[in-house]
């Protein structure tokens, strides 16, 4: 079986909703996003399934600064998440949108 390998940079951002629900501490939600990443890796490095493989290298975990993409309701996009994923797809590099994890 033929597997095709990619590799695909992400930058990983969250919003202030996430930074309080973990008190403001700026290392616990790092913390929590690179255990995320690192099923994610995972998950797309299965090669019994997938006869595709994504090589995921987290470039950066960072914080978007005044950004709220929800409500007080978990895994509620409104539209100002839309409008900040907007704004990143010009960029050539991918970026995985964290929300409340």
């Amino acid at each position: 079986m033929l597997i095709l390998n990619y590799s695909l940079d992400v930058v990983v951002y969250y919003d202030d909703m996430m930074l309080q629900q973990y008190k403001n501490n700026h290392g616990r939600v790092k913390g929590k996003l690179k255990a995320v990443m690192a099923f994610v890796k995972e998950l797309y490095s299965e090669r019994d399934t997938l006869t595709t493989e994504l090589k995921v290298n987290t470039v950066a975990i960072e914080h978007a600064a005044g950004k709220n993409w929800g409500t007080t309701k978990w895994r509620y996009f409104d539209e100002k998440m839309f409008r900040f994923s907007c704004e990143i797809i010009s960029n050539p590099t991918s970026y995985f949108i964290s929300k409340h994890l």
